[in-house]
Protein backbone atom coordinates (compact mmCIF):
# COMPACT_ATOMS: atom_id res chain seq x y z
CA UNK A 1 0.00 0.00 0.00
CA UNK A 2 1.08 3.78 -0.69
CA UNK A 3 0.99 6.82 1.58
CA UNK A 4 0.81 10.02 0.16
CA UNK A 5 2.25 12.22 3.68
CA UNK A 6 2.23 16.22 3.35
CA UNK A 7 5.16 17.55 4.59
CA UNK A 8 3.98 20.02 7.62
CA UNK A 9 7.47 22.25 6.56
CA UNK A 10 5.98 22.80 3.24
CA UNK A 11 2.69 22.49 1.88
CA UNK A 12 3.52 21.44 -1.72
CA UNK A 13 5.81 18.56 -0.91
CA UNK A 14 4.36 15.15 -0.34
CA UNK A 15 6.15 12.43 0.95
CA UNK A 16 5.20 9.04 -0.54
CA UNK A 17 6.19 5.85 1.18
CA UNK A 18 5.37 1.98 0.36
CA UNK A 19 5.35 0.01 -2.79
CA UNK A 20 3.77 1.94 -6.19
CA UNK A 21 2.91 -1.57 -7.80
CA UNK A 22 0.51 -3.32 -9.64
CA UNK A 23 -1.35 -4.01 -6.95
CA UNK A 24 -1.29 -0.27 -5.42
CA UNK A 25 -1.76 0.94 -9.11
CA UNK A 26 -5.45 1.97 -8.83
CA UNK A 27 -5.52 3.18 -5.30
CA UNK A 28 -2.05 5.37 -5.68
CA UNK A 29 -3.69 7.39 -9.01
CA UNK A 30 -6.64 8.07 -6.32
CA UNK A 31 -4.36 8.83 -3.77
CA UNK A 32 -2.10 11.30 -5.93
CA UNK A 33 -5.13 13.01 -7.30
CA UNK A 34 -6.47 13.95 -4.37
CA UNK A 35 -2.87 15.82 -2.99
CA UNK A 36 -3.01 17.54 -6.36
CA UNK A 37 -6.30 19.27 -5.97
CA UNK A 38 -4.75 21.79 -3.89
CA UNK A 39 -4.20 25.24 -4.82
CA UNK A 40 -0.32 24.84 -5.91
CA UNK A 41 0.92 26.05 -8.93
CA UNK A 42 3.66 23.21 -8.38
CA UNK A 43 3.84 20.23 -6.32
CA UNK A 44 6.90 17.93 -5.51
CA UNK A 45 6.18 14.04 -4.67
CA UNK A 46 9.59 12.66 -3.04
CA UNK A 47 9.83 9.62 -3.46
CA UNK A 48 12.49 8.59 -0.94
CA UNK A 49 10.43 5.96 0.94
CA UNK A 50 8.79 4.30 -2.13
CA UNK A 51 9.52 0.83 -1.06
CA UNK A 52 8.86 -0.85 -4.77
CA UNK A 53 8.01 0.07 -8.41
CA UNK A 54 7.05 -1.64 -11.17
CA UNK A 55 5.80 -0.67 -14.81
CA UNK A 56 2.54 -0.30 -13.15
CA UNK A 57 3.87 2.25 -10.82
CA UNK A 58 5.53 4.12 -13.71
CA UNK A 59 2.12 4.23 -15.31
CA UNK A 60 0.98 5.83 -12.01
CA UNK A 61 3.02 8.60 -12.60
CA UNK A 62 2.33 9.73 -16.10
CA UNK A 63 -1.20 9.62 -15.17
CA UNK A 64 -0.25 11.82 -11.83
CA UNK A 65 1.58 14.04 -14.43
CA UNK A 66 -1.55 13.95 -16.77
CA UNK A 67 -3.78 15.21 -14.17
CA UNK A 68 -1.43 17.90 -12.61
CA UNK A 69 -1.39 19.51 -16.17
CA UNK A 70 -5.13 19.47 -16.43
CA UNK A 71 -5.17 20.85 -12.67
CA UNK A 72 -2.48 23.67 -14.56
CA UNK A 73 0.04 22.20 -11.50
CA UNK A 74 3.52 21.51 -12.28
CA UNK A 75 4.27 18.26 -10.75
CA UNK A 76 7.95 16.90 -10.10
CA UNK A 77 9.36 14.04 -8.66
CA UNK A 78 13.06 14.01 -6.30
CA UNK A 79 14.46 10.84 -4.83
CA UNK A 80 12.87 8.87 -7.62
CA UNK A 81 14.28 5.24 -6.95
CA UNK A 82 17.07 3.69 -8.84
CA UNK A 83 14.46 1.05 -10.13
CA UNK A 84 12.20 3.55 -11.41
CA UNK A 85 14.82 5.19 -13.37
CA UNK A 86 16.23 1.93 -14.57
CA UNK A 87 12.78 1.05 -16.29
CA UNK A 88 11.90 5.04 -17.10
CA UNK A 89 15.65 4.79 -19.30
CA UNK A 90 14.76 1.14 -20.77
CA UNK A 91 11.60 1.70 -22.10
CA UNK A 92 12.76 5.52 -23.37
CA UNK A 93 10.47 7.58 -20.84
CA UNK A 94 12.53 9.30 -18.54
CA UNK A 95 12.61 12.91 -20.53
CA UNK A 96 8.60 13.01 -19.42
CA UNK A 97 9.69 12.72 -15.75
CA UNK A 98 10.24 16.14 -14.57
CA UNK A 99 12.94 15.40 -11.57
CA UNK A 100 13.37 17.95 -9.03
Amino acid sequence: MLSLIPSQANPALFCLAGALAYDTAKSSVQLGQQALKGEQAAVVFDCQSVTRIDTAGIAVLLAWLRYAKAQQCALSFQHLPNQAQALLKSSGLIALIPLA
